[in-house]
C-alpha cells in the first residue's frame, strides 16, 4: 500500500488540527504534518494541494462545527449569540485554528447555507435587507475570532490573561456589539 493510500483528506485534517494545537500555526509545515502522519510529505500532496488548501480546510471545518452547533429559532439576537458562542467554543477547543480563521475565509459552500437562517430572523425584526444582514453576520464573526485569538494566545505560549478576563471581555463586547445593531437597525416606527 502506497503512503497516500494510508491516509485520506479526513486524517489530513484532523491531523493539521492536532499538530496546531500543540505547535501553533508556526509549526504547520507540510513536513511536520507528514511526520506526524507516518508518511512521506509528497504523499500529502494527494490530498491537498498545498498549505493554502490545507488552510481553507481548517477555516471551513471551524465554520462548519461551529454551525452545527447553532439552534434555529426566529429571535435574531438569539442566532447571532448562539452563532458567537459556536465560534468561540469551536475556537477554544482548537486555539491554533484562530490565527487561521482569523485570515482565511470560509468557502461559500460552508457559509452560504447559513444565510436563509440569518435572513429569517434579521430581515423581520430589524431595518436591514439580506446585504447588511450579511455584514452583520460577517462582523460579528470577525469581532468573536479576534478576540478568540487574543484568548487562545500565540500557541504553544499560553493566554497573557486569566480565562475570567477573557470570559469577561468577550461577554462586554458582543452584547455590546448585539446592543449596537439592535439600536441602529430598530424598525422604525411610522410618521403620523
Amino acid at each position: 500500500m502506497s503512503p497516500a493510500q494510508r491516509i485520506d483528506r479526513t486524517a489530513v485534517v484532523a491531523a493539521t488540527f492536532e499538530l496546531i494545537d500543540h505547535a501553533g500555526l508556526a509549526g504547520l509545515t507540510m513536513r511536520a504534518l507528514a511526520t506526524r502522519l507516518g508518511v512521506q510529505a509528497a504523499s500529502l500532496y494527494h490530498h491537498v494541494a498545498g498549505r493554502d488548501e490545507l488552510l481553507r480546510l481548517v477555516a471551513d471545518s471551524v465554520a462548519q462545527t461551529a454551525l452545527a452547533r447553532v439552534s434555529a429559532t426566529p429571535d435574531w439576537r438569539a442566532l447571532a449569540r448562539g452563532l458567537a458562542d459556536g465560534m468561540r467554543s469551536v475556537l477554544r477547543e482548537h486555539p491554533g485554528a484562530a490565527q487561521i480563521v482569523a485570515v482565511q475565509e470560509v468557502s461559500p459552500a460552508v457559509f452560504d447555507p447559513v444565510m436563509p437562517l440569518v435572513n429569517d430572523a434579521f430581515l423581520p425584526a430589524l431595518d436591514i435587507d439580506d446585504e447588511t444582514a450579511l455584514h452583520l453576520l460577517q462582523g460579528l464573526i470577525v469581532l468573536v475570532v479576534g478576540l478568540a485569538s487574543a484568548e487562545c494566545g500565540n500557541v504553544p505560549n499560553p493566554p497573557a490573561a486569566p480565562a475570567v478576563y477573557y470570559d469577561t471581555w468577550y461577554e462586554v463586547a458582543v452584547e455590546t456589539f448585539l446592543d449596537g445593531v439592535q439600536f441602529r437597525y430598530r424598525p422604525q416606527a411610522p410618521r403620523a
